[in-house]
């Protein structure tokens, strides 16, 4: 269980691995319910390559929170990946473990550079 803060600013803890094994739909109707904005994306674009386009036609502008409509997308593509719409006062990190990635070493980097001297 990881605790993580939800776009009304209440902190609850989530099983992330119970999350990995939910099916495309399923973890898109969970973030879309507890108020975050989501949209479809294509795992692998051969045209931009190995890149998460959306599949809806303004992107993240089409982002939503209103289940019925997040229904209608995942029965039309089933496996689409879950993008979402980043407002401007939040910071999304990531790290991507699977593939390498190290919380503490991100970290590190960002504190380096938040604390640098500019002058």
């Amino acid at each position: 269980m990881s605790n993580y803060t939800q776009n009304d600013g209440n902190s609850t803890s989530i099983d992330f691995d119970a999350l990995d094994k939910m099916s495309p739909l399923n973890v898109a109707i969970f973030w879309a319910s507890k108020g975050y904005p989501i949209f479809p994306c294509r795992e692998k674009d051969d045209t931009f390559g190995n890149v998460k386009t959306p599949l809806t036609k303004a992107g993240f502008k089409d982002a939503t929170t209103d289940l019925q409509k997040v229904k209608e997308w995942w029965q039309r593509y089933p496996n689409a990946l879950v993008g979402y719409a980043v407002p401007e006062n939040k910071l999304i990190i990531d790290v991507d473990p699977r593939n390498g990635g190290d919380i503490n070493d991100v970290v590190t980097r960002l504190v380096s550079y938040l604390i640098r001297p500019r002058f």
